[in-house]
């Protein structure tokens, strides 16, 4: 059978294939007839031999493929394929794919995992109708609050309505990966009460980390007034400078690394990998910073960080005066 998980949400799809393998796990032995690939690094004929291999004492066998069908995705809605002809070599057409799937053995599950797909990428439409698919949309502020309702009451805790809210828009891009811990977290530091407001501001660094993206959302938008505003805010609320300054980095050097290997060519997931990005959305985000600011910009940047880093560090300068300059001198780039 094929079956095709697509969509931003790597948590709920990882939920997903963890279900999919218990279904399929009758006799304990589907570790040893798992086969995983990446997708931008196989070709057909490799696909469909392991596709047809018989399962080894047990009923199932399982073929997980990531980043395959992104490769067709058409340029500019042109309908025009990335990938090249079928010539046998890595990342080569997958059109026999399409022939094969009828006939593939019953006891193989085929299962392709994939990021953001348009509706029109032509291996999608053609392989849709053959399989079960499933999208796994980032969710909006409501699904994400009934998300962490579901998650608590499993946990057999609450949470406030205003400490839910204040955590659904702390982590940034309603990455449920990060959701996830924070709510064990706080339940486990809530044991035998219900979670607050309070709870949520001094366990969640993610509720300072948000202000940190959105200053450098300013930052890369050329909003210097923006940008200062975050900065103070994150002061008043104790962010420690040394501690700022290596929020900045971490954020720069997620650029640095979109910017590189996006100009390498390098798929997605291997971008997220190298950038510690778990969020599709975030990674989508800082690709298109990466992009806007270039490898001229994000070289002077770095040195700029570094500079205002060893400023505090020496004691040359206060560490509010120096984070202002620095967060100045980022937006003149």
């Amino acid at each position: 059978m094929l079956r095709i998980y697509f969509g931003p949400d790597t948590y709920s799809r990882a939920q997903a294939v963890a279900e999919l393998k218990a279904e399929l796990d009758t006799d304990g032995m589907l570790s040893v007839n798992t086969v995983t690939f990446d997708g931008t690094r196989l070709d057909a004929p490799a696909l469909l031999a392991t596709c047809d291999t018989v399962p080894f004492l047990a009923s199932h066998r399982l073929v997980v493929v990531t980043d395959l069908i992104v490769q067709a995705q058409s340029r500019a809605g042109r309908g025009r394929p990335r990938r090249p002809a079928s010539d046998g070599q890595p990342g080569a057409g997958f059109d026999p794919l399409v022939d094969y799937i009828p006939r593939m053995p019953q006891t193989t599950t085929l299962l392709l995992l994939d990021g953001l797909l348009r509706e029109d990428n032509s291996l999608l439409r053609a392989l849709r109708p053959m399989a079960e698919v499933r999208l796994f949309p980032l969710m909006g502020e409501p699904q994400l609050l009934a998300w962490v309702a579901a998650r608590t009451r499993a946990l057999g805790a609450a949470f406030e309505p205003r400490a839910a809210t204040l955590l659904v828009q702390s982590v940034h891009g309603g990455d449920l990966w990060t959701l996830a811990e924070e709510v064990e977290k706080l339940c486990l530091y809530a044991t035998g009460r219900t979670v607050t407001e309070s709870d949520v501001r001094l366990l969640v660094q993610s509720a300072q980390e948000s202000n940190v993206f959105a200053m450098v959302d300013a930052i890369v938008a050329g909003r210097l007034d923006a940008a200062l505003r975050q900065l103070r805010l994150l002061l008043q609320e104790g962010a420690a400078g040394p501690y700022l300054i290596t929020m900045i980095a971490r954020q720069f050097r997620q650029l640095i690394i979109a910017e590189d290997l996006g100009a390498a060519g390098a798929a997605t997931s291997t971008i997220a990998q190298a950038a510690e990005i778990r969020s599709d959305a975030l990674l989508r985000r800082v690709t298109q910073q990466a992009r806007r600011l270039g490898p001229a910009r994000l070289k002077i940047a770095y040195e700029q960080i570094l500079d205002a880093d060893l400023a505090i560090k020496r004691g040359e300068l206060d560490e509010s005066v120096a984070l202002e300059l620095l967060v100045a001198g980022l937006v003149r780039g």
